[in-house]
């Protein structure tokens, strides 16, 4: 008769993914979800390389070979470049450090798994959007339309506060004040948060949500953003979105060497504003 008790992997793994990155380091459930999606990739891949059920595998599965192939796998088969590779064999680190202490008869296995270095990486050079393109990428949007007007909204909020694309889709109503002093509260990576201030423009628009929304009804403690943050689009989404407004900007379209991704958003909004000769806030 088989023997039903899971396995030292099988242990390791449930250890590590509901218990020791949530609850004992207190990790992002973003973090968590991409350690098991490694995970995930190793068990998938060991299962059809070693023609076996991934319920069989054990830590002996491990070795550096087998690892090694997987992150070759991943950039040859899966298209996948160098970082990605990294942030995979990141999560393998992880899981090898919880479990050598736990499963000390299984530490070789772990030592060579945190001996598999990382691969160099070149760092891609990200431009900036000149006035003039930010302008651009700003009116093209046809605000007469509730989907215009809202992609307006969102790319003023992300001109005027330099935020993450993930920022600005993480905004709640209680994170927002449209009134003096005007400002909105971020959460950033790491459960970071700051306080960014709004310009008269940007309140005003975002005020102004609800009255081109049909949805909008009229709440106490409701703001304006509420319907707009109804339509937002996933995070890739709006980057293909910023793209397609990019191309709506007809003359006043960015160089050719300037890609329009929101991290550029971020480093016009990180520009010397003297270097500009333009007012950090505009008045109001």
């Amino acid at each position: 008769m088989p023997d039903s008790r899971p396995n030292a992997l099988a242990q390791a793994l449930r250890g590590f993914l509901g218990d020791n990155l949530s609850r004992v380091r207190g990790l992002s459930r973003h973090t968590v979800l991409s350690f098991r999606d490694a995970l995930k990739l190793l068990l998938a891949f060991l299962e059809q390389h070693l023609k076996r059920p991934a319920a069989t595998l054990d830590f002996p599965d491990l070795t550096r070979e087998h690892l090694l192939a997987l992150l070759d796998h991943l950039e040859t088969q899966r298209g996948k470049c160098a970082a990605t590779r990294n942030v995979r064999l990141a999560a393998l680190h992880s899981f090898a450090r919880y479990a050598a202490p736990l499963f000390p008869e299984h530490c070789g296995v772990c030592q060579c798994i945190l001996a598999i270095p990382f691969k160099r990486t070149g760092k891609r050079t990200v431009g900036y959007l000149e006035f003039n393109e930010m302008q651009a990428l700003l009116a093209a949007p046809d605000r007469s339309t509730a989907a215009g007007f809202r992609d307006h909204a969102l790319l003023l909020a992300m001109y005027n506060t330099g935020a993450r694309v993930q920022e600005i889709l993480d905004l709640r109503p209680c994170d927002l004040e449209l009134d003096r002093p005007r400002q909105a509260l971020l959460h950033g990576k790491g459960g970071t948060r700051r306080l960014c201030p709004l310009w008269q423009e940007t309140a005003a628009v975002l005020r102004g949500g609800s009255d081109r929304s049909p949805a909008a009804v009229p709440q106490p403690g409701r703001t304006s953003i509420d319907p707009i943050r109804s339509a937002l689009h996933p995070a890739q989404a709006r980057a293909h979105r910023c793209n397609h407004r990019a191309d709506l900007g007809g003359q006043a379209s960015p160089s050719p060497q300037t890609a329009v991704v929101p991290v550029a958003n971020r480093h016009f909004a990180a520009r010397p504003q003297e270097a500009l000769d333009l007012p950090l806030y505009p008045p109001g």
